[in-house]
C-alpha cells in the first residue's frame, strides 16, 4: 500500500513539474484559434519587415520632462521619440502618424498634425 501511495505521489509531482515547464517554455507553433504573443497588426508581416505606420489620436501633455500622447477616451498613453515636434503641440489635440514599439510603448513619430476632433 505504501509503495502504491509513493508511486501516485511521484506521478502527481512529475505531472506538476511538466506543467510548470510547459508554461515557461515559449511555443513556436500555435494551434489555430488560440492567441499567440504576436500582436494582431504585426501577425501578417513577414519576418524582418518594418511595422506599418498608423494614426494615433490624443493630446500632447508633459509628464515630468517628457511629452507624451495621452488618449483619455481609450485610457492609454504613449511615449514620443520626437520631443521637439511634440513640444510644438503641447496641450493640443493631435493626430500622430507613427509606428509603435509595443515593448517600450513608444511611438516613432513620422508626423504630428493638429486634430479637428473636439473633446
Amino acid at each position: 500500500m505504501q509503495r502504491i501511495r509513493s508511486t501516485l505521489l511521484l506521478l502527481a509531482l512529475a505531472g506538476f513539474v511538466v506543467g510548470v515547464v510547459a508554461q515557461q517554455t515559449p511555443s513556436t507553433n500555435t494551434p489555430s484559434g488560440e492567441a499567440d504573443s504576436i500582436p494582431q497588426d504585426r501577425a501578417s508581416e513577414p519576418a524582418g519587415a518594418l511595422p506599418s505606420a498608423r494614426g494615433f489620436d490624443g493630446r500632447i501633455v508633459k509628464l515630468g520632462n517628457q511629452f507624451i500622447l495621452k488618449n483619455a477616451i481609450a485610457h492609454t498613453s504613449y511615449r514620443l521619440d520626437d520631443q521637439k515636434k511634440a513640444g510644438h503641440y503641447e496641450g493640443k489635440r493631435v493626430k500622430v502618424t507613427a509606428t509603435m514599439d509595443s515593448v517600450s510603448n513608444t511611438l516613432h513619430v513620422i508626423d504630428i498634425s493638429a486634430s479637428s476632433r473636439k473633446d
